[in-house]
């Protein structure tokens, strides 16, 4: 069989034959937005697609829970509304990883058990500026969670932890990694005593304005 032949057999295979974990992957990936602040590409899962894409139903079919003949159970019930109130973006980025279904089952139950959640983001980079090794975080499993994946986890995370701008803050302390949810930039660059004036963008789903018009104009500048 020629490398063209399995290509065309991997494309015609029925989609519920994939794994859940893959079909969810490839959809987070499809939703994925190019951010126009930095030189550099970034892409960034836009807030709203979170709540669209890791819905219960999601989570329960990639853990394999409800989906044969027994009902999903009562502790199952309330691991599944767990992620889904406390912990939707880790799910999201072991996904992205590639973890399979036994490893993210095992990952976010231990995540559940150290009180790892959304609010626990972003980790500290695997392997710190000085070579010492930081991946053995108490919350990840060693078994599995090798350095190499934790600098994937590490270097995933900034697209599923993407800053949401309010209305009343002015100030933002964010990592120098983040990735701004700005979908157009003008080239034109106001530049001050200590710093730089961009007009920008913002992603409908990264600001918080309860009425259009606000929302337009907030979106076209940053100061």
């Amino acid at each position: 069989m020629s490398d063209n032949d399995s290509i065309s057999d991997y494309n015609s295979e029925p989609e519920e034959q994939r794994l859940a974990e893959q079909q969810l992957a490839d959809r987070i990936f499809s939703k994925l937005v190019t951010s126009k602040f930095d030189l550099r590409a970034h892409d960034f899962l836009p807030d709203d697609f979170i709540e669209e894409l890791i819905t219960k139903d999601a989570i329960q079919i990639v853990l394999g829970l409800g989906t044969g003949s027994a009902p999903i159970s009562a502790k199952e019930k309330k691991f599944v509304d767990w992620i889904h109130s406390k912990a939707r973006r880790l799910f999201a980025i072991i996904v992205y990883c590639g973890l399979v279904q036994d490893e993210i089952t095992k990952s976010l139950k231990k995540f559940r058990v150290s009180e790892f959640t959304d609010g626990s983001l972003p980790i500290e980079k695997p392997r710190g500026s000085e070579g010492q090794d930081l991946s053995r975080q108490f919350y990840f499993m060693p078994g599995f969670w090798n350095a190499p994946r934790l600098g994937s986890f590490w270097d995933h995370q900034w697209k599923f932890n993407v800053p949401i701008f309010d209305v009343d803050t002015y100030n933002y302390d964010l990592p120098s990694e983040s990735i701004f949810p700005f979908t157009w930039k003008d080239e034109s660059v106001k530049e001050g005593a200590f710093s730089c004036v961009y007009r920008v963008r913002i992603h409908t789903a990264h600001q918080k304005h309860e009425l259009e018009d606000v929302r337009t104009y907030a979106s076209s500048l940053i100061e």
